[in-house]
This record gives C-alpha cells, sequence and structure tokens, in this order.
C-alpha cells in the first residue's frame, strides 16, 4: 500500500481554513471545560453558600466570559466564517455561557 500526501501551499484559502477551523474546535472545547468549571463552581457555591466558593464562582465565570470574548475577537477579525459549523457549535458553547454568566 502506497500512502501520498498532499501538499497544502500554506498561503493557500484552504490551509487558512483548516487553521480556522482548528481554532473554533480548540475554543469550543475550552468553552465546554470553562462551562462545566463554572457549573460546578454554581453548583458548590449553592449547596454552601460561603465567601470562599462565592470567589471562585466569580473566577470561573470571568475565565468563561474571557473565553467567549477570544473567540468573538477571533470571529470579527474574519467575518467570513460566520457560518463556518464549527463556530457555530462554538458560539453556542459561548451563548449558553453568557446566559449563565
Amino acid at each position: 500500500m502506497q500512502v501520498t500526501k498532499t501538499i497544502i501551499p500554506a498561503n493557500s484559502e484552504l490551509a487558512r481554513g483548516i487553521v480556522i477551523a482548528k481554532n473554533f474546535r480548540a475554543y469550543a472545547y475550552n468553552l465546554k471545560k470553562r462551562l462545566a468549571y463554572y457549573r460546578e463552581w454554581q453548583k458548590s457555591y449553592n449547596d454552601n453558600p460561603c465567601d470562599t466558593f462565592k470567589l471562585c464562582l466569580d473566577n470561573a465565570r470571568h475565565m468563561a466570559l474571557n473565553e467567549v470574548a477570544s473567540l468573538h475577537r477571533l470571529i470579527s477579525n474574519m467575518p467570513e466564517y460566520v457560518n463556518h459549523p464549527d463556530f457555530i457549535k462554538a458560539n453556542s458553547i459561548a451563548e449558553s455561557i453568557k446566559a449563565l454568566a
């Protein structure tokens, strides 16, 4: 069996699209982690509303909102990717975070 490799020029539109898709997938993954982290601290705070849990909940909220802001900065620089499926997925998670926070 022979393996063939396709070389994609680094400055091509396809290469840019691949990088963008990977970035959106990374944002979706990070946003999911941030959302889970936020929910975990929210549950802890609801079970025991002390200052320590409140501080951790605020910290989790700020980290999640910073991730959302980074995603929106990325798409504002490349509006042509707003209909990309990976961006749509990442953005739906971002909207969930904004609704909670």
